[in-house]
């Protein structure tokens, strides 16, 4: 796989569950795309996804651990092996949210594409792999500075990212507040993602209740409902911190 560096991205659910997540080291795969995942074998409420790389579990014992992922990108001559079911799981996502299936409040939610992401990341000068699939082309606008990201393709790459982790893990009420929270605030979305350190707010929306820890290139929210939830994506310009806000 080549030279290991950090992991550009870190895509984490924390979520309460009855049943012990064992912890997974080093366990990738490469078809129908390449995502690794992993959990904690003590901490049975944390699991990590990411495009590509190898994790390692740290636990200190005293109900903390620490997923901490190491990454080599797919280089330009790597094909994937099944390309027509690459990411079909993010694209039936983003298809059931553009339907409207998963309750959204927007107006316009057509711009949800998978192709519209990539375009913007070609924009930016940003190599991306031969057929590209949505994580890598998420994780890809994600390493783009802060300052110069904008707020709906943030919004793609983030419900990318999220969006079938959550719902296969905690459900889709919880996917589909997540949306919500994030359809309807994308400014404000980008805004945190672009401040050093914002303020902490909570959003009040039906059942749940969302408390927003994010910071400069990581998003951290709470969502509070019957059972806890805690969603955190960190970009290169997280790197180093373990949580959003340190």
């Amino acid at each position: 796989m080549g030279r290991l560096r950090i992991l550009a991205l870190l895509p984490v659910v924390y979520c309460s569950s009855i049943v012990s997540l064992r912890a997974q080291d080093e366990q990738c795969r490469t078809s129908p795309e390449p995502q690794c995942q992993c959990a904690c074998r003590e901490v049975r409420s944390i699991a990590s996804f990411a495009p590509r790389g190898t994790c390692r579990i740290i636990e200190p014992g005293g109900g903390a651990c620490q997923l901490r992922w190491f990454d080599a990108a797919r280089g330009n001559d790597e094909k994937l092996t099944d390309p027509n079911r690459a990411g079909a799981t993010q694209r039936q996502f983003l298809d059931r949210v553009r339907s409207g299936s998963l309750s959204v409040r927007t107006r316009d939610t057509a711009y949800l594409r998978v192709d519209f992401l990539e375009e913007k990341v070609k924009s930016s000068d940003i190599k991306l792999p031969p057929e590209p699939t949505p994580l890598e082309t998420a994780a890809a606008y994600l390493a783009i500075d802060p300052n110069k990201l904008e707020p709906e393709p943030l919004l793609i790459s983030l419900l990318i990212l999220l969006g079938p982790a959550v719902s296969g893990q905690a459900g889709d009420a919880v996917a589909a507040a997540l949306v919500d929270y994030l359809a309807n605030n994308p400014k404000m979305i980008l805004a945190r993602f672009q401040a050093e350190k914002p303020e902490v707010i909570s959003d009040k929306a039906g059942s749940f209740e969302f408390v927003d820890m994010s910071a400069r290139g990581c998003l951290e929210l709470v969502v509070r409902g019957e059972k806890p939830v805690t969603l955190m994506v960190k970009s290169p310009r997280a790197v180093g911190r373990t949580r959003c806000r340190e």
